[in-house]
């Protein structure tokens, strides 16, 4: 949940998105988050006990649910499996990015 409310601070000043990613949490049907696609959703670094996206509180899975909800209020169309995925591998692309970032620094001091 902290994804959510971090998410909804990113978008205060973006109208129609903050007012599509408020719109999931009154989808209608049982299960607005999809949680069995979420059960399904890994990434290729993930151990082989990865019980999929939210089960766990650390870092790198509320980074992975920014994603999410930032690629779900881009299109107000739910989470889907698709979506699911895209958001994981954003994320990792992001970290590597950082990562790149950061060896560039340290090479400059050097």
């Amino acid at each position: 949940m902290s994804a959510w409310a971090y998410l909804a601070g990113m978008l205060h000043g973006n109208p129609p998105r903050l007012k599509r990613h408020f719109a999931l949490r009154t989808a209608t049907g049982k299960d607005p988050l999809n949680a069995a696609a979420l059960a399904e959703g890994r990434h290729k670094t993930d151990a082989d006990n990865y019980r999929g996206l939210g089960y766990r509180t650390d870092p790198r899975e509320r980074g992975r649910f920014v994603e999410l909800f930032y690629l779900q209020a881009e299109d107000g169309k739910g989470i889907t499996p698709s979506a699911i995925d895209i958001a994981i591998k954003q994320y990792h692309v992001k970290q590597a990015q950082l990562e790149v970032i950061k060896a560039k620094a340290k090479a400059r001091e050097t």
